[in-house]
């Protein structure tokens, strides 16, 4: 499963688990489950006695230093725990609270391990020995892990981190090196607006999008010049997991934490093809607050009204599967 142990065990964990609660087919679900329980297992039996994981290196392949152990395979592994016991509870795994509690003390092992000032921000380093700030400290926000949340994003909005972000460039993969990193950019973008940054955070996406997909830099293309997944699948994530702030909870379940900005009246994401339904999610302006609501097959099937970054949960009535979705 490993490739030279840059914890693509974590990697699977993460977004294979993530991937069968969105897609909420049980049939698929339970067959994929056997993968599932081997990434679970190959994560554990890399953890270390600090409570972290260990691998070798990471997506970089070693363009970078990694150390022993890095913070996005602990990152990767927590989310993945995380999603992996919620799809337990769907299918009557018994797994679930074992992830759960794997999850809970690995976090705790990433404050201690990799919680850290780095160049004068309360962030994380990214292994043990190092001492620059790198792209992927957002991971842990990303994940859901926010102790060090202010910190970061000061960190992110840097010019130590991401000096050209008013062109619309990319983060740079580490402080001290002028190479820039378009997936982290990507996440970066996510993350602005799941840390409740909203302004910033259209701002700076529409920085990107003028200058890397429309801009004379477009369409913007990843790692050697031909990787288009990086913008074709991280960049709908900005808005979808961003902000709308979408989290699957089960096969017919999820939570949404929306960031509606400041000059808009609605924003709105319509036909979308998750948990076995067809649905619209569409946020409005109501004074001051925001007024959720979510519908299917041409009916409210939730209705909210809270403050930004209020979080609001449904599960979908009967179960009742759209026509057009298996």
């Amino acid at each position: 499963l490993t490739q030279s142990e840059r914890g693509d065990d974590a990697m699977v964990l993460d977004v294979l688990s993530k991937f069968l609660l969105f897609q909420g087919d049980r049939a698929a679900a339970e067959e994929m489950w056997p993968l599932i329980e081997f990434a679970a297992a190959s994560v554990l039996r890399h953890t270390t006695a600090d409570g972290i994981v260990a691998s070798e290196t990471d997506e970089m392949e070693g363009r970078y230093p990694t150390g022993q152990a890095n913070l996005s395979t602990s990152s990767l592994a927590y989310g993945g725990y995380r999603s992996a016991a919620r799809l337990a509870r769907a299918l009557g795994k018994p797994a679930a609270d074992d992830f759960d509690r794997r999850a809970a003390a690995l976090r705790k092992a990433i404050e201690s391990c990799f919680g850290q000032e780095i160049e004068g921000f309360k962030t994380y380093r990214y292994y043990k020995e190092n001492a620059t700030l790198r792209g992927w400290i957002l991971l842990p926000l990303a994940m859901g892990i926010d102790e060090r949340r202010d910190g970061t994003v000061a960190a992110l909005l840097s010019d130590k981190l991401w000096p050209n972000r008013k062109e619309g460039a990319d983060i740079l993969a580490e402080s001290t090196r002028p190479t820039e990193w378009g997936r982290e950019t990507y996440y970066a973008l996510r993350v602005l607006f799941k840390a409740g940054r909203t302004e910033d955070a259209l701002e700076q996406t529409r920085r990107v999008v003028k200058a890397q997909i429309f801009g004379s830099r477009g369409p913007y293309p990843d790692e050697d010049a031909i990787d288009m997944l990086c913008p074709g699948s991280l960049y709908p994530r900005v808005f979808t997991e961003g902000m709308f702030g979408i989290v699957p909870t089960g096969l017919d379940s999820f939570e949404c934490t929306p960031w509606l900005p400041k000059a808009w009246p609605r924003m709105a994401l319509r036909d979308l093809r998750a948990f076995g339904q067809a649905w619209d999610l569409v946020v409005e302006r109501a004074g001051g607050r925001q007024k959720v609501t979510v519908l299917s097959g041409g009916k409210a099937v939730m209705t909210g009204l809270g403050p930004a970054g209020k979080t609001y949960s449904l599960t979908f009535p009967n179960g009742k599967k759209s026509p057009s979705m298996r």
